[in-house]
């Protein structure tokens, strides 16, 4: 984390770090044979949310939300540290001041 994103996590309650392992950890135990209903019946999956049996749309929408968070966190730190006085010098900050770079246009005299 603080090579890439400039980020020194704790050692205990991080932010990023309990919902990376939240995100890991729901996922991994729906994959499982016979964890759910679905990994054996996968017609299942297009039955709505609201029919018996149907937890594992709750489980997937928890885990697809996580898992969104996990990667968008660490991105957002960076970019608000970038409009602030903090020099965070790490790679994410590298490859957006770069394409930003490279994606301004020529003024023109």
């Amino acid at each position: 984390m603080a090579t890439v994103y400039g980020y020194e996590s704790a050692p205990k309650d991080d932010l990023f770090l309990d919902n990376a392992d939240k995100a890991i950890t729901l996922m991994t135990n729906s994959m499982f044979p016979g964890a759910s209903l679905v990994n054996s019946i996968p017609l299942l999956r297009f039955f709505p949310s609201w029919f018996p049996g149907s937890k594992f749309h709750t489980a997937a929408k928890e885990c697809r939300e996580l898992t969104t968070e996990m990667l968008d966190l660490p991105y957002n730190f960076v970019r608000k540290n970038m409009v602030g006085l903090f020099l965070n010098f790490s790679q994410c900050h590298n490859f957006i001041f770069l394409i930003f770079r490279l994606t301004e246009q020529p003024r023109s005299p």
